[in-house]
């Protein structure tokens, strides 16, 4: 009897044990994915959504410029605004559909970070890399630097090849837009550095250097910057914020307002600017992309460490 009662028990007993493990597993593993899982899928369906109205946005906008050319040119309407010289940086940042569709396509070496940008690809994220892409490319318009791209490595490729290099010209100049300014004024600050020498920064690093740690939200504070001086030179409506209560206590400052007419006044230089864009992409193709490619990794580089 006794015999019969520790047969009996033992595997009784192991059975129950190794199922309670099996399922005390089970649910370590579930409460351990499921929130990976859900914050995935909220990222990315906020992700979808914002990219939706930023494309609704566009839309609207080019849309109510579009009708408002046609009235200027049908002498429906003239305006008695004087258009600035607009930095190549703001009209990026205002027109950055115009410039996303003129650009290259990608190549190969830089779809293997096509992936990642694409998760960040809406709202200050979409605009940042192309404000500060077209800067530089405008500071070189300029004289003010060179943008070269090192050839890859037989061994090792760095993935820092866009290097910035300012000209003589650089040193003497002053009264530059604000990120022009700021993006000039990073590299030559950078490239004096490394024991007193001259040396040739990459235009990630200048990125980062211009930024600095302090900015927790570097493409929020890239896109502010071009915003700013949009405002000073007349693009946007005044600001005037009606809300009250705790839709302005916690819902942000009031969304910008362009200006249309003033925006359709402008039109002929945003024409030309995309126009010099879309000319690079079709000349130096390989090193627009990879400018693209590196600002935008210097950009968000930034946000994983400031």
């Amino acid at each position: 009897m006794t015999g019969l009662i520790s047969l009996t028990a033992v595997p009784a007993f192991s059975y129950s044990s190794t199922w309670s493990l099996s399922i005390g597993a089970w649910a370590g593993w579930l409460c351990l994915v499921l929130p990976v899982g859900l914050i995935i899928l909220v990222t990315s369906t906020h992700s979808r959504n914002k990219g939706a109205a930023d494309a609704r946005s566009s839309f609207k906008l080019e849309s109510d410029l579009q009708q408002e050319i046609s009235r200027s040119k049908a002498g429906q309407w003239t305006s008695s605004w004087a258009a600035p010289s607009l930095p190549a940086s703001v009209i990026a940042s205002i027109w950055t559909d115009r410039f996303m569709a003129s650009s290259t396509q990608q190549f190969v070496e830089t779809r293997q970070y096509a992936s990642m940008l694409r998760m960040v690809n809406w709202n200050f994220n979409r605009a940042a890399p192309y404000i500060v892409a077209a800067a530089f490319l405008s500071l070189q318009d300029a004289g003010l630097i060179r943008l070269s791209m090192e050839p890859r490595g037989k061994v090792f490729d760095s993935f820092q090849r866009v290097r910035v290099e300012p000209t003589h010209l650089a040193l003497a100049r002053s009264g530059l837009p604000a990120v022009e300014g700021g993006l000039l004024s990073a590299s030559l600050a950078f490239s004096n550095k490394r024991f007193g020498k001259s040396t040739e920064p990459a235009a990630y690093s200048v990125v980062r250097e211009w930024i600095h740690v302090t900015q927790n939200r570097p493409s929020r504070w890239v896109v502010e910057v071009a915003m700013q001086q949009g405002r000073e030179l007349g693009l946007y409506e005044p600001i005037v914020d009606k809300r009250g209560g705790l839709r302005k206590l916690f819902g942000g400052g009031p969304k910008p307002v362009y200006s249309i007419q003033h925006l359709a006044a402008c039109d002929d230089q945003v024409v030309a600017c995309v126009a010099r864009w879309r000319e690079f992409g079709a000349s130096e193709p390989e090193l627009q992309q990879r400018l693209m490619t590196e600002v935008a990794f210097g950009v968000q580089g930034r946000q994983a460490t400031g």
